[in-house]
């Protein structure tokens, strides 16, 4: 387990320091500071004076009222409601969204950003960047309804739709470009990128002076406050002072820690699933080693920075790599020299050994079967359904593709040569590929690994290269070694170009595939009658990895009892086995990243650095298998199942009927949804109303609001834990979000829902005192709660709009054809039971 003081690479002067998304939602704060020379506001301060009041960007005024604007998202169309006020943007609401929570709640950072600078021309969130573009591209729209010219804001929403913050290239993307990391860390909460928490540089010929100094970074929960010891110039230790980050999160965020030790920065890799709370740590390391930088030169990177010459800043070699970088098609160098042949000749005939070793021999079963792997996200499953015909393959298909979709369409490129007569050859290869992959970038020492594998002459670009300079560089060079290689040595070039680009995908495809035909293969020559193995229990799943989690406590030995698989028949019969009578039935568990067993019974102390581990379950002998993430931190058995409110100050507590409870989906289903909607008798609206969950073993936890915010129908309230009860039971959300019963209804007419009835001249003059305008009730249930966007001098009082239009002379002129009127969109609240209606009216104004 690791400790408080921790090993860690420092940072020496950051020109880039992480960066800070409010969550306006959760007021969670997270993100990447962007810091420069002379620059020390975060951009989106420094900008402001440049965007303040440019939502219409125009001599015109924008009309005051709620304007609604509808843009499509990353899950589909998501719509929101502008409410301006003297002209500027007062509010956005978020009226109806498809988007994945945890993105959304990033990206609607941005929305306090519009309303403070007044408009919608900001920076997208990193690692949010499609769902924050479809929100200004919705306010846009809201926007020029509101009167704001729509030629100007089409030409701002096209340059603003590239500003993204400092650090994001991977719109929503669920974890980073490769993160081949063993265990769970680098997938538990589908980090958005694996990229530092920002670049630190160091002048040339400067130096770090020994002592200790303290630094701080943002996290996901807030500040993260370390103390970084400095020995013989470089980084002795870490110790973290201070944090508010949640477990098991922060845990895995540590694992970094050991990574900066005798380094002079902390340019490393985030923790894919903890990208916030890593990035707040290297951000904190290297501000503090930002202060024990002795000035020197110009600024360089400093080493393991991410420098794309792959030797940690210098220039590289232009006599060593062979070819240009971006070259993946790798042609035909100088022959080599004669005392290279009997090498070559040895790596050449491993290679084919290995592949013939994997060539399956051509005999498969008809039918259709289901393979799995990874790809460029090692722990973010690819599924394929595979179907034999004539012992060939005739479709291929992935119902589920957790890889980076951008590069499918590229990876594609391989499936006709899977569908064709050399479909066999090309799996084998692709795996060899893999093996060979996992073997140089796992060893400690990746050249001497790759000139082993592949000869001198092609492994030469690896010389140097270290995992420092990170996981995407370091993956990127070997593959072109290795596609250099086998398309030349092996005369695989056809395969290769026909992935170019997407290669690591495209071989997550192929193992996916290989899987399957392995299955065919074996039931061809075995006869075997199962078709799956599906895990029962524990029911809780992973949303991004779409595998089955067990939550187990670091302290506790592991507890596998609860564990139940089924084995499916292809007859349609199947079986279900608990882990008692796994033995029995030839079940085994193995670990996934090293192949040992996982015992009932056993400790977890080798696995609380990682954060747990990914077992496979596996039916011995008809091949099938599935996986079962094992999460390995504070978790506790003291679930959290029932829920409790309170209208009168915590005197009386109403529970909350379970059946009316919504549990946890794929996070956890063994406590209750961190969104929940209380059905409030009509007679308790409008009061504050306190929150409290209860457990199972009967303890209770009051949740509290940051603002004394009312009930109202429809309505949702944040409401945040306690930290003291969180160190308590683990199973505490940090925020439960209360919807309260009801909708709010928009778009109908006044004559649609027959509640009410207007009688009203259809036009006023200006500065003349109108005729009140009559709201009459049609339904006795229905209750006129009021009236926005009225013309400027009308009030609406005891069932009617009274008072003297004030409207400016500026004002008029919005309508070419009608320069002397104005028409306003008065918005007429109407409650019925459990639903509000917001009805138009629409009240023109004529200039006198």
């Amino acid at each position: 387990m690791i400790g408080d003081v921790m090993d860690k690479k420092s940072y020496t002067k950051p020109i880039l320091i992480a960066v800070v998304v409010i969550l306006a939602t959760a007021g969670i704060v997270f993100g990447i500071f962007s810091k420069g020379k002379g620059d020390s506001k975060p951009k989106s301060e420094t900008s402001s004076t440049k965007t303040e009041d440019t939502a219409n960007n125009s001599d015109k005024k924008l009309k005051d009222g709620e304007y609604e604007g509808s843009a499509k998202g990353y899950g589909g169309e998501l719509t929101v409601r502008v409410t301006i006020k003297d002209g500027k943007i007062a509010d956005i609401k978020v009226v109806s969204h498809n988007e994945t929570p945890e993105y959304f709640k990033a990206a609607s950072a941005i929305l306090d950003t519009m309303i403070k600078n007044n408009t919608f021309d900001v920076d997208a969130v990193s690692g949010a960047t499609i769902t924050s573009n479809a929100l200004k591209s919705a306010v846009s729209k809201a926007l020029i309804k509101a009167g704001a010219d729509e030629n100007t804001v089409a030409d701002q929403l096209k340059n603003s739709s590239s500003k993204i913050s400092k650090g994001d290239n991977s719109g929503n993307s669920v974890a980073g470009r490769y993160g081949r990391g063993k265990g769970l860390r680098r997938h538990m909460r589908g980090g958005s990128e694996n990229s530092t928490g920002g670049i630190a540089r160091i002048p040339r010929g400067s130096y770090l002076r020994d002592g200790v100094f303290t630094g701080r970074g943002i996290g996901y929960r807030g500040p993260i406050k370390v103390a970084v010891t400095i020995k013989n110039g470089k980084i002795a230790g870490v110790r973290v002072l201070s944090h508010s980050e949640d477990n098991p999160y922060f845990s895995w965020a540590k694992s970094i820690l050991r990574s900066v030790v005798n380094r002079t920065n902390a340019n490393v890799d985030t923790v894919s699933g903890a990208t916030y709370s890593s990035r707040g740590l290297i951000s904190a390391i290297n501000d503090a080693v930002s202060k024990a930088v002795t000035k020197g030169g110009d600024d360089s990177v400093a080493d393991g920075g991410h420098d794309n010459s792959g030797n940690g800043g210098k220039k590289p070699d232009d006599n060593k790599g062979g070819g240009k970088p971006d070259d993946n098609k790798g042609g035909k160098d100088t022959p080599p020299p004669a005392v290279e042949k009997d090498e070559m000749k040895k790596v050449n005939d491993n290679a084919r050994e290995l592949m013939k070793k994997y060539t399956l021999d051509g005999k498969f079963l008809d039918g259709k079967f289901v393979g799995q792997s990874s790809g460029y996200q090692e722990s973010i499953v690819i599924k394929s359904e595979v179907t034999f015909k004539n012992n060939k393959i005739e479709d291929i298909t992935f119902p589920i593709y957790g890889d980076d979709p951008g590069y499918k369409p590229m990876a594609d490129g391989i499936l006709p040569i899977l569908k064709g007569n050399n479909g066999m050859k090309a799996l084998a290869t692709m795996k060899v590929f893999g093996i060979y992959l996992d073997k140089i970038y796992s060893s400690d020492n990746m050249y001497e690994t790759a000139v082993s594998l592949v000869g001198k002459r092609y492994a030469e670009p690896l010389k140097g290269l270290k995992k420092t300079q990170g996981s995407s560089f370091v993956t990127d060079m070997v593959c072109k070694v290795l596609k250099k290689y086998m398309s030349e040595q092996l005369e695989e070039q056809k395969l290769f170009d026909s992935v170019s680009g997407a290669t690591v995908s495209a071989n997550g495809m192929a193992k996916s595939v290989y899987d399957a035909a392995k299955l065919s293969n074996d039931d061809y020559k075995t006869g075997n009658s199962v078709s799956s193995l599906e895990i029962l229990k524990p029911t809780n799943k992973n949303h991004f990895t779409g595998n089955h989690e067990l939550k187990a406590n670091k302290d506790l030995p592991l507890n596998l009892k609860n564990v139940k698989i089924a084995l499916k028949n292809k007859d349609g019969s199947s079986k279900e086995i608990d882990y008692a009578d796994f033995a029995k039935n030839k079940i085994t568990l193995y670990d996934r990243d090293t192949g040992k067993e996982i015992k009932d019974g056993m400790s977890l102390k080798p696995y609380t650095d990682n954060g747990g581990m990914v077992a496979v379950v596996k039916h011995t002998p008809s091949g099938r298998h599935a996986e079962l993430s094992i999460l390995v931190g504070d978790y506790s058995d003291d679930y959290l199942t029932g829920l409790e409110y309170s209208v009168d100050d915590g005197k009386t507590w109403v529970p909350v009927k379970s059946d009316s409870l919504k549990m946890g989906n794929w996070a956890d289903s063994q406590n209750i949804a961190d969104d929940q909607t209380l059905d409030l008798p009509l007679s308790d609206y409008g009061k504050e109303v306190k929150i409290r969950v209860t457990s199972v073993k009967g303890n209770k936890y009051t949740y509290t609001q940051r603002k004394h915010e009312v009930s109202e129908i429809g309505k949702e309230i944040s409401y945040f834990r306690n930290d003291a009860d969180y160190k308590n039971n683990s199973n505490l959300s940090y925020v439960l979000h209360i919807k309260f019963k009801g909708e709010i209804i928009n778009g109908k007419t006044i004559e649609e829902t027959k509640l009410i009835k207007v009688k009203s001249e259809s036009e006023f003059v200006n500065n003349k005192e109108i005729k009140p305008i009559e709201i009459e009730k049609i339904d006795s249930e229905a209750k006129v709660l009021g009236i926005a966007n009225l013309p400027p001098g009308l009030t609406y009082k005891d069932g009617k709009i009274v008072g003297t239009p004030k409207v400016s002379d500026d004002a008029f002129g919005s309508d070419p054809k009608n320069p002397n009127k104005i028409t306003y969109q008065a918005v007429i609240s109407v409650q019925k039971g459990y639903t509000i209606y917001r009805l138009k009216l629409p009240i023109t104004i004529v200039k006198e």
